[in-house]
Parts: C-alpha cells; structure tokens; sequence
C-alpha cells in the first residue's frame, strides 16, 4: 500500500523549475516549523520552542546574533507577529527585539542541527547564518511585513514624536506611502483569493496544517500577488 502523498504547492507550468524551487525555499526559510510546506521530498521540520532554550546552543545563538546588523536584527524580531504589531505602534523595546531575532536565529540552528547532526558547532553556525541572512533579504524584497499588515486596519507605522516641523511633514509622508502600499496590496491580495485557489485545509500524519494551491481554477494570473498571496497564507 503506497503511503499517503502531499502536494502543498503546485505551481503553473509556466514557472520555470529554478523558480519555484527558490519560491518554495524561501517558503520554508520564511515559516520554518510554523506552518508545514508539505511535497514529497520536503521531511517534517520538528516544532520549535517560542523562545531559545538556555541549554546547548545557546552560545551559538549569540555568536550568529553578533554577526547580524541592527537592521538585519529588527527584521529577524519582525518574523515575530506581535513583535511586528509592537513595533509598527512604536512600542517595541529593544529587549523584546533581541529576544525575538534569537528566537529566528534558533530555528534556523535548530534545523541544520537535525539535518546535520554529526557536524560541529562551527558548521551549524555557518550555515545557518548564511541561509538566515537570504531569508531577511527576501523578507524585504517580498515587502513581507506589509503584506502581513495589509488586512489590519488597526495598526499604521509609528506615529512621529519629532519636534521639528520639516520630520513631521517627512513622517506623515512616510504614513501615506505605507498606507497606500497596503491598500494596494490589500486588493491585489483580494483579486487573488476570489477564485479559491489557494487554501489551506487537511493535516499531515503529524497534525500540520497543508497548504493548497490548485492553478487549473486560476482564472488570470499576476506573479507578484501570486508569490505575495502565497506569503500571506503561511505567515
């Protein structure tokens, strides 16, 4: 009897092979042990602890942490949804970043770990600060945290505490851009959901959720909100 195959991402044939592999890593690299991309070469990520444990690794984890700048930091900890929400209102503390890039830079050890496990220190270290660095850059050439914000009206970046007229004048214009990118976002996301090609629905044998896409329901097709909508399920 042939064990039971999931197909989590389908991409059209159009997409070149080179492409949607490095869609799909960066899937993975995006919601590594949240939400499962499942194929069949692709094993199970084991689950992962919110916070780094004090135990083994640890001192890893700061190695990595001290080779990361402040910015890349701030979007390691913005991987972090209500790290994310805190900061966008501007009430995010700098304890509260280290904690949540930490929490990144564990998972990322964490796996080379187990793929790796006769490996030393030095190697984990290495491989998982190179693939991390690949993840924070695509998060931002994705614009992922807009796309995750894009449906919160609630939530606007921080409002400006500056005295001096001419950085208010650039904060407020600085507010009307992000909010119109969201809002662009937001319907194109809207544009891309309507026709039910992307769901998720059923679990592996091991409890995680699947996520579907189905490209012969399709009816137009946009490679940014495509990628940008698949982002925005598993996050």
């Amino acid at each position: 009897e042939q064990p039971n195959k999931y197909t989590a991402i389908q991409t059209p044939s159009f997409i070149s092979p080179s492409d949607s592999q490095r869609i799909l890593i960066n899937f993975v690299g995006i919601i590594m042990g949240a939400t499962t991309v499942a194929t069949e070469s692709t094993p199970a990520i084991p689950a992962y602890t919110a916070s780094p444990p004090k135990t083994k690794g640890t001192n890893s984890i700061d190695t990595i942490f001290r080779h990361l700048s402040d910015e890349q930091i701030e979007i390691a900890a913005r991987s972090s949804y209500r790290y994310l929400v805190s900061s966008t209102n501007g009430n995010a503390s700098e304890e509260d970043r280290d904690k949540h890039a930490k929490a990144m830079i564990f998972r990322y050890l964490q796996a080379e770990q187990k793929v790796h496990p006769n490996s030393p220190s030095e190697q984990w270290e290495a491989a998982a600060l190179d693939k991390m660095k690949k993840t924070l850059a695509f998060r931002v050439e994705k614009n992922v945290d807009d796309i995750r914000l894009c449906f919160d009206k609630t939530h606007s970046s921080s409002s400006s505490s500056s005295e001096n007229e001419e950085e208010k004048k650039a904060d407020d214009s600085y507010e009307e851009e992000k909010r119109k990118e969201r809002t662009r976002i937001r319907k194109g996301l809207e544009d891309r959901f309507q026709n039910g090609a992307s769901v998720v629905r059923g679990y592996t044998k091991d409890g995680r959720a699947l996520f579907l896409n189905f490209p012969r329901t399709e009816t137009s097709w946009n490679e940014e909100f495509f990628i940008a909508g698949n982002i925005f399920t598993i996050e």
